[in-house]
């Protein structure tokens, strides 16, 4: 690389928008008491529906939200909203936007909820712990731990007598929901109170109710000092989702779309007024270059949007799959973009340039191809991709919730038919294609094992043409790229280590420990323009000579809001531009003489 050589990092910034809608809540508006729909949205804020007026209010964070899930009002009237990962965000009713409530972030957390002595309920879902948060301090304290009754906690209930209800879960095929447990802040007692833990229901009242199943419908049981009471069904105000639509006058929300409220008052009449609601910046989950556009899949909700880098100009097309986590990777071959997609390992195509047709007709476009696992229990998460010369598709996927298998499927991008293979009671990640060879190679980690494997597969019939342990402790492979030659290159994540596997010698030969640029993200190696190998962390895009000598940092993010590894995918243009994701922003990397 001459002296010359100059690299320009570019954030073109947002490229897709959104919105979807995660929980719903009742708010009693302080004012005068009435009580009031809302709905939290994954990105912007949450949204309040007033059905006696006619009109809804949007209440942002004083940022973009990661995910948000959580909402829910203490005595004060104050609501408070958990961001997914993030922060706690309070709102008085009087200020534009929340404001952040505590500097501590409150972990990985789905729900909310506050006792009547006004301390909020946090149960965090990966450490299995409830956490609390006492407005009067500004502090956040760790309760307890529910490793006796699951290993997730998520949905949590709180009564008007003080009484917190949790689901325990624990992703066992046979028993999802696990548990329901009853805490009492006052004297820490717990006890199960259900097996195979139902969702719990609030009305706007406050009242706390159990579903039970009987007669073939739901009798609704009222949770009072921890045991489930029998009530009069007719003064239940819960619909039978099971979700607090129902206001205490006798009226209801029917539905809700992204533009559109329908609500029957108390005396039937059916009324629809607009809904108020606007779009955020998406984070990108996923990119693929194609057709003369930068495909972006993107993260909760799930839609797909095409960047023209000639009119520097977005198109959204919505969700073209079944699902509606996240696309975690994509493939252009033959003309077709092919995806897979969180949850359920869903596997769709979509042609550029034919007319968007989203039915189940010969003529469909995208068109749903199937699942990874067409049966129960289904793989989740497809980590890894590659394709071979001939523009075969593959995709690598694990489980999760229960799952124990892995899986690969092979499509063909000629006539879209997909070939399956599953492999039990392992964990696969990122996979490679290794064209000397003919192999495929897919990081690999059996239940039992402490090391982490590399495994060889045939890609005709999916069987397993070798398989050692390599590496040892946590982690696994996020990336592979082909050398053209008997080596395939390698990153380990967990190590920040990348690596050249002989594919004829079976065996690391090289590596460059520690590189100390960054938290990997997925599927990331490239060939770079300068004849080096590149490569994108949430913090840098660098580069890796090939012998495995010496990295150097291209260029540094900046993001540290949404610095996040959890992105999939890189590309190049046809004018040689390198493309990524980082949060919400679409990054462009581009090299100078």
């Amino acid at each position: 690389m001459g002296e010359t050589t100059t690299f320009k990092l570019e954030n073109l910034g947002p490229k897709a928008f959104g919105d979807v809608w995660m929980a719903w809540r009742h708010l009693r508006r302080p004012a005068d008491g009435v009580v009031l729909a809302a709905a939290t949205l994954s990105r912007g804020g949450f949204v309040i529906i007033d059905h006696l007026a006619r009109q809804t209010q949007q209440v942002r964070g004083p940022r973009t939200l990661n995910c948000a899930w959580a909402l829910c009002q203490t005595p004060d009237g104050t609501v408070y909203q958990g961001d997914f990962g993030g922060y706690l965000y309070a709102w008085d009713w009087k200020s534009e936007h929340s404001v952040l409530a505590c500097d501590e972030k409150i972990g990985n957390v789905f729900t909310l909820d506050a006792t009547p002595d006004g301390l909020v309920y946090i149960p965090e879902y990966s450490k299995n712990i409830m956490r609390r948060f006492d407005p009067k301090t500004g502090k956040i304290e760790d309760l307890c731990d529910y490793n006796e009754y699951g290993k997730h906690i998520r949905n949590v209930t709180c009564a008007s007598d003080g009484w917190v209800y949790v689901n325990a879960y624990t992703p066992d095929p046979n028993n999802a929901w696990s548990q329901l447990v009853a805490l009492n802040p006052a004297t820490g007692e717990r006890y199960v109170v259900a097996e195979k833990g139902h969702h719990m229901a609030k009305d706007s009242g406050g009242r706390v109710f159990l579903p039970r199943q009987k007669w073939g419908r739901v009798i609704w049981q009222e949770m009072i000092n921890g045991k489930p009471q029998a009530v009069d069904q007719e003064e239940v105000r819960i619909t039978h989702e099971g979700k607090p639509f129902a206001f205490e006058d006798g009226g209801f929300i029917k539905a809700v779309s992204n533009k559109e409220v329908c609500y029957v008052d108390a005396d039937g009449t059916e009324v629809k007024f607009p809904m108020t609601r606007e779009d955020s910046p998406v984070r990108i989950c996923s990119v693929e270059y194609g057709a003369g556009k930068v495909w972006l899949g993107t993260f909760i909700p799930l839609t797909l949007f095409a960047y023209d880098p000639i009119t520097d100009t977005s198109e959204g097309f919505g969700n073209p799959t079944q699902t509606n986590g996240e696309i975690y990777n994509m493939v252009y071959t033959h003309d077709k973009l092919y995806m897979a997609s969180y949850t359920g390992a869903s596997i769709d195509r979509y042609t550029p340039g034919a007319p968007w047709r989203k039915d189940n007709s010969t003529h469909a476009n995208p068109v749903h191809i199937g699942r990874m696992k067409q049966t129960e229990i289904y793989l989740h998460r497809p980590h890894g991709r590659a394709v071979d010369p001939a523009g075969n598709v593959y995709f690598a996927a694990h489980g999760s919730y229960g799952c124990v298998d892995s899986g690969i499927c092979r499509i063909d991008p000629k006539t879209d038919e997909m070939t399956s293979w599953l492999y039990p009671n392992t964990n696969f990640n990122g996979l490679g294609y290794h064209k000397k060879s003919g192999l495929l190679i897919v990081s690999e980690r059996r239940m039992g094992e402490d090391d982490l494997r590399l495994t060889l597969i045939s890609p005709v019939d999916g069987s397993t043409v070798w398989s050692e342990r390599v590496f040892e402790g946590l982690g696994s492979i996020n990336s592979w790229l082909d050398s053209d030659g008997d080596t395939i290159y390698g990153m380990f994540a967990y190590r920040a280590t990348i690596f050249a596997f002989d594919m004829i010698q079976r065996k690391v030969v090289t590596s460059l420990p520690e590189l100390n640029v960054g938290d990997h993200c997925y599927n990331v190696l490239a060939n770079g323009l300068d004849g080096r190998i590149w490569g994108v962390t949430n913090k840098t895009v660098f580069a890796v000579d090939r012998e495995l000598k010496e990295v150097e940092v291209l260029a540094e993010l900046g993001n540290e809001v949404e610095g996040s590894f959890y992105h999939f995918g890189c590309c190049f243009d046809d004018h040689g531009a390198f493309y990524f994701g980082n949060g919400a922003d679409l990054m462009r990397l581009t090299m100078q003489s």
